[in-house]
């Protein structure tokens, strides 16, 4: 009977508050949400949020406002009524009882998030946000209910005594007051116990599905959290000019597998840096930093290119496992980040022009009062990014991230200030992209396997400008000519001087092929660099004129330009052509200390079509060339020529040979001091007679490259006297000799013969004629003591 009567005493009550969360529900929380979304981007707002002017008026000044209103009201009209005194402690009871319940409910979400294996997100409880913001929980740990509940909890008992002290002090209050205010503290208190329990009835299913499977909108308000606090981080560090965003970002990152790193680390910079975050009427921390004064201003860029660099190094440090798009998106907004910073200075009405320019390099040259170094790191990509490519379609994104940045707009206009004030800031800039696409062709070169089938490239002259096509040219060039030789570079040269026009193809052969330093073993790529010039497209002569003069230029700006002069090579050119060799000719090689008649003769092979020599072609007296300083010039050519072995098989140079060789002849000399058989064996004329070799053997010493031409001619008929002559015994000696210094098998030292001799005409010892030699050899050993 008591509880009906209490809910008939209370039904005004009951209807006012129904009524008053109805009229909430239907009409003001629409307006409020909209209200809110509103002002929440405004100026004033963020002032509010900032200086915590906001949290002061809702927790402070409007709790203590409608709490004063609701006790005065409740003191006036008495609408509250909790029935008799009697039951008040009961009353008490009943609220630290629910109060218990709320802290056992509260236990059970802890434990319940400690052994869900999907409640953790970002390293963050989502059990713990969604209850401390959908059921309100940030009410009951604050102090105004802290205060509602210990007063409804004393009051009770201590009533009298404190309506006596008011009426001993003569306090100018009504008694009713305090009755008031604990029926209006008890009221709020079940009021919110009611929400709360509301709240959960709606909420157990979501944790129950949490349980299962992730929700995506408690997800993401935990990522606007985060989001919210590295912003003012990141605020907090750039005042104080520390790691203090770095080091924290990490730190939390460290403990979480490597998929959330990579989701938290990339959502969290994208918010605070990308350019979207700029925008003035959104909320950014670059936007609110780049409002201060000057003096934040002068080293809010430096400041920033040290946040990535030290970004770059923490990402590598933690080995968070990025993707290589993800690490070009955070260079691509770490070259924003700076490009906002400088522009938010309103000291420049564009990006393109030198004065913004000259501070771009200033950041990225480090170019100070204690630094003079005046090297723009510009383009230089982070190693964290060059260590992250495994292809060429690696290289070719990198590349479509470079040519976007606001500096390489300025390397396209920098042919067009030569003569500005700001060449130098444009000559830094350019100098900083040839340095990246200069490294990047080492990359490259990696896949050439894969570049061979790409039909396209976004790699090359992709930018429609002949002046960038041209210097891109003179990179690629630059970089041939201080590539070094290995079997890859040489595929990976034909595959770069495809790329280039022909005038730069003639100019990377005459260098190499005049080369003065130490070899390079280049230059003795005859076969390579004709296939290069068969590449050509373009029916092009190094003979036309423009071509001629760009090469005479490039070699005279090379390191060997103070040694091969233009004039020299316009004779060159000039006189390859000829169809009859003459003594100018052969007079001007000799004469030249940097060049020879073979590099002559090759460079008229890699240039001519002529792929063959006319019998008249050597119809020129060699005796009335007499150079003191070269008096074996002829037996010089030959052995210069068989540096190049591979070269004595190919038609041009083997005819070459042969009607040159008509025209030459040994002396004593050199039977006795030559050492390489190859020098007579590739002499089709040379034939040493039986007289020749008895005076040798009597009267001289015999060489070791005359003795080993021999072996190899004993199974021929017009060598018989070797094996059935007067000489035979002495010959046997020396052969005798020559095996046993060489601590070989009869076996192998012919074999080792052979191929040799092979490689370098094109009539080879067949492996019969190779096992006469063997037996003939042989049997010489065994009769000779």
């Amino acid at each position: 009977m008591d509880v009906i009567k209490l809910i008939k005493e209370n039904i005004q009550i009951f209807f006012t508050v129904a009524l008053s969360l109805f009229f909430i529900h239907i009409i003001i929380k629409p307006v409020y949400t909209s209200l809110r979304n509103k002002f929440m981007y405004t100026k004033f707002w963020k002032f509010l949020t900032k200086t915590n002017i906001s949290r002061t008026i809702t927790y402070v000044v409007l709790s203590v406002v409608l709490l004063a209103s609701f006790t005065a009201f409740q003191q006036k009209y008495s609408i509250i009524q909790l029935g008799k005194k009697d039951n008040y402690i009961a009353l008490v009871i009943s609220i630290l009882t629910l109060y218990g319940i709320l802290y056992t409910f509260l236990q059970f979400t802890i434990g319940y998030a400690l052994q869900n294996k999907n409640d953790k997100y970002w390293g963050r409880s989502i059990t713990k946000d969604f209850l401390l913001k959908r059921l309100g929980f940030e009410i009951f740990k604050s102090t105004f209910f802290k205060i509602l509940l210990l007063y409804a909890v004393i009051y009770p008992t201590v009533s009298k005594a404190i309506i006596l002290g008011i009426e001993n002090f003569n306090i100018p209050l009504r008694n009713t007051i305090p009755q008031a205010f604990w029926e209006v503290s008890v009221s709020v208190i079940y009021i919110l116990y009611a929400y709360l329990f509301l709240q959960s009835l709606s909420s157990m299913k979501m944790l129950y599905s949490i349980q299962e499977r992730r929700n995506s909108r408690l997800e993401w308000k935990i990522e606007k959290a985060v989001v919210e606090k590295y912003e003012r981080v990141f605020e907090y560090s750039y005042k104080n000019n520390r790691d203090y965003f770095i080091n924290e970002l990490f730190e939390e990152l460290e403990p979480l597998d490597q998929n959330e790193q990579t989701n938290m680390l990339m959502y969290i910079l994208g918010k605070t840096f990308s350019s979207e975050s700029f925008l003035k009427n959104q909320r950014g921390g670059l936007f609110k930093l780049f409002k201060r004064d000057d003096y934040l201003f002068s080293r809010a860029p430096f400041y920033l290119d040290n946040l990535f660099n030290s970004l770059y190094e923490k990402i590598e440090e933690y080995n968070i496992q990025l993707s290589l798009r993800d690490l070009l998106d955070i260079y691509r907004w770490h070259d924003n980040a700076i490009n906002n910073s400088l522009r938010s200075s309103n000291k420049h009405e564009g990006l393109l022009n030198g004065d913004f320019l000259d501070e771009v390099i200033s950041v990225y040259s480090r170019k100070n009062n204690f630094s003079f170094n005046e090297d723009c790191a510009y383009f230089k990509l982070p190693s964290i990014i060059e260590n992250r490519i495994t292809s060429y379609q690696d290289i070719e994104e990198i590349h479509s991230y470079i040519i976007k940045r606001q500096g390489f707009k300025f390397v396209l206009e920098a042919y067009k200030f030569n003569s500005s004030e700001h060449k130098n800031s444009y000559d830094m800039m350019t100098e900083s992209y040839y340095q990246y696409f200069y490294n990047m062709l080492d990359f490259y070169g990696d896949y050439l396997s894969d570049l061979k089938y790409n039909y396209y490239s976004g790699f090359f002259r992709t930018f429609g400008e002949n002046m960038m096509d041209e210097q891109e040219s003179e990179i690629i060039y630059d970089y041939l000519i201080n590539m070094e030789f290995t079997e890859h570079n040489k595929d990976y040269a034909v595959f770069l001087t495809n790329k280039l026009d022909f005038k730069y193809k003639a100019s990377f052969i005459f260098y190499n092929i005049l080369y003065t330093g130490p070899s390079r073993k280049w230059e003795k790529e005859i076969l390579l660099f004709k296939h290069i010039i068969n590449r050509n497209r373009i029916d092009e002569s190094v003979r036309d004129e423009h071509i001629l003069e760009f090469v005479c230029n490039k070699i005279k700006n090379s390191n060997i330009g103070h040694r091969i002069d233009s004039n020299l090579i316009e004779w060159i050119i000039k006189n390859i052509t000829i169809s009859k060799l003459n003594k100018e000719v052969l007079n001007r090689c000799l004469s030249e200390q940097h060049m020879s008649y073979d590099q002559f003769l090759k460079l008229k092979y890699i240039f001519t079509e002529n792929h063959y020599c006319s019998s008249y072609f050597y119809d020129v007296d060699f005796d009335i060339v007499n150079f003191t300083s070269h008096p074996y010039w002829e037996i010089d050519f030959l052995k210069d020529m068989l540096k190049t072995p591979e070269l004595l098989n190919e038609r041009f140079f083997s005819q070459h040979l042969f009607y040159y060789c008509q025209k030459i002849s040994y002396g004593t000399e050199h039977f006795q001091s030559e050492r390489n058989f190859s020098l007579f064996l590739i002499n089709r004329s040379f034939q040493l007679s039986e007289n020749q070799l008895i005076d040798l053997l009597d009267n001289r010493y015999l060489g070791k490259g005359i003795i080993e031409f021999l072996i190899l001619q004993l199974d021929e008929p017009k060598y018989k006297y070797l094996t059935e002559g007067v000489a035979y015994k002495s010959f046997s000696t020396e052969v005798k000799k020559i095996i046993r210094r060489a601590n070989m098998s009869v076996n192998s030292y012919i074999d080792d013969l052979v191929s040799q001799a092979n490689e370098c005409r094109d009539e080879i010892i067949s492996d019969v004629e190779k096992n006469e030699i063997v037996q003939i050899v042989e049997k010489m050993i065994k009769t000779t003591k």
